[in-house]
């Protein structure tokens, strides 16, 4: 076990999978836990989990491996940066899209929910601004 699989062992807690992404009719299942996963395991710097940990945990060889990770960045779910030294990739760093995260985590009802109790608490000031009471005297 290399220390990236040691960092990973003991910093996973599981996994959680967004309604948006539950409900994306462009992923396989597969391709749901692993967007999940790879989520799970990015930190501020990134998700550094190799193919063979993704096969171990998947129980699914490390070509296949290649094959899912590939297809969720040609679907823009995850975004992968590579660190070369000399010409030769010495480390893969995985990230959740930040054009994803938004639609997935951002969603537009949030939002919209804001707007209206805006729009309300100013209706309401302005009743109460316009409705006084007339003095007695």
């Amino acid at each position: 076990m290399d220390n990236n699989e040691a960092v990973i062992k003991k910093e996973w807690q599981g996994v959680f999978i967004p309604r948006k992404i539950w409900e994306e009719k462009d992923l396989t299942w597969t391709e749901k836990l692993f967007w999940a996963e790879i989520k799970g395991l990015d930190n501020d710097d990134g998700c550094y989990a190799s193919n063979k940990h993704f096969a171990k945990v998947f129980s699914l060889s490390k070509t296949r491996v290649s094959e899912i990770i590939n297809s969720l960045i040609i679907k823009k779910f995850i975004t992968a940066e590579y660190i070369r030294e000399d010409g030769i990739i010495t480390k893969r760093v995985l990230r959740i899209s930040e054009e994803k995260r938004e639609r997935i985590f951002n969603s537009g009802r949030a939002v919209t929910i804001m707007r209206v109790s805006e729009k309300t608490k100013n209706k309401r000031m302005n009743e109460v601004r316009t409705r006084r009471k007339p003095v007695r005297v």
